[in-house]
């Protein structure tokens, strides 16, 4: 990148570079919330700090994913003060959807998953609502093992959102998130397998038995709902070891 901007042999640069070495994640994270700090104090004019701060803040953020530590509030919060990203000034949208890029390829499900929610709520100036970007991401996070991600997309198979309704593809991510533990898959499951889902297909995927087990799982992770459905629509023989509907 062009440091045309900033002078190598200024105090500022030589200290950037001796703060550089040898520091774990959360010692960058400070240095560069410092640094920024200081770019706000010079009324924003000191481009020295702000290009330290952006730095600093990009170092400890993929130095922090290699151990699961998140300092992506380094690199936003730097952002958000205008300071630029790697010497530009680029779009915000487009920085935010890089650095998630850069730490996906990384294999972080949880940034993917971040990125998922920033695309389906969007995020101010930085990103814009897109629900097939959404599920985009989402699907990067589910087949990262991430649960919340796994629901959400069994979500938008079921609803459409973002993709064609495919109940297959549904009942494929729900089951994951279930067995991740995902009380609400449990749930949504037990009632599709019960023909008692609202807007789903009341034949194809009926299953008493199955029913009984994802709505009892549920039921024993404190649903309610769940509970109530088995209470009253759903008996569990103990010679068969089955659950039947009433």
């Amino acid at each position: 990148f062009v440091m045309s901007m900033f002078n190598p042999d200024s105090i500022t640069c030589r200290l950037g570079r001796i703060l550089y070495e040898q520091k774990t994640a959360k010692e960058l994270a400070l240095i560069s919330m410092a640094m920024l700090e200081n770019y706000k104090k010079s009324g924003k004019k000191d481009r020295d700090f702000a290009f330290f701060a952006v730095q600093t803040g990009i170092q400890a953020f993929f130095l922090g994913l290699q151990n699961n530590e998140d300092y992506s509030y380094t690199v936003l919060d730097c952002i958000k003060n205008g300071t630029g990203y790697l010497g530009y000034d680029q779009d915000k949208r487009i920085i935010v959807a890089m650095m998630y890029a850069e730490a996906t390829a990384k294999r972080n499900a949880e940034n993917a998953y971040m990125v998922g929610g920033g695309f389906e709520q969007g995020v101010g100036n930085y990103m814009k609502k897109n629900s097939v970007m959404a599920c985009m991401w989402y699907e990067t996070a589910a087949n990262l093992g991430s649960p919340k991600a796994q629901f959400i997309l069994g979500n938008n198979y079921h609803l459409g959102e973002g993709v064609n309704v495919d109940y297959e593809k549904a009942v494929y991510w729900w089951s994951k998130a279930a067995d991740n533990g995902v009380t609400d898959a449990q749930y949504n499951l037990g009632m599709l397998y019960a023909g008692m889902l609202p807007g789903a297909p009341q034949y194809g995927y009926k299953d008493e038995d199955k029913a009984g087990r994802m709505l009892y799982a549920a039921a024993q992770q404190g649903d309610k709902d769940a509970a109530g459905v088995l209470d009253r629509k759903f008996i569990y023989n103990k010679f068969t070891n089955k659950w039947k509907m009433r």
